[in-house]
């Protein structure tokens, strides 16, 4: 029981994070968008390019959050690992992308 609670705790706090970050993430390609528009020197492509690897990597998160909901007890760590692992490149690609558009 307790590592049904303690698994079910985990996956609402998880769901939480990816809607936060999906929600940054959307703010973050507003403030791209009206930097690219202003003429600030932004180049499209590289706008374009950092776009798709955030999605790409929020993506991942995704289908790795919803493996997790439904794995079975004997794999939760090796799904949970993984989910980690895709939550790691969401964060570093949005910080990646960040750093060049600032």
């Amino acid at each position: 029981m307790r590592q049904s609670a303690c698994r079910s705790a985990y996956l609402e706090l998880a769901g939480a994070k990816l809607t936060d970050m999906e929600s940054k993430v959307a703010i973050i390609r507003l403030k791209m968008r009206n930097e690219l528009a202003s003429g600030n020197g932004c180049d499209m492509e590289q706008l374009r390019r950092s776009s798709k690897q955030v999605e790409h990597f929020l993506s991942a998160a995704r289908q790795r959050l919803e493996e997790l909901k439904s794995v079975e007890d004997d794999n939760w760590e090796t799904a949970r690992d993984s989910f980690n692992s895709a939550w790691e490149d969401v964060a570093q690609s949005i910080r990646k992308a960040v750093a060049r558009f600032s």
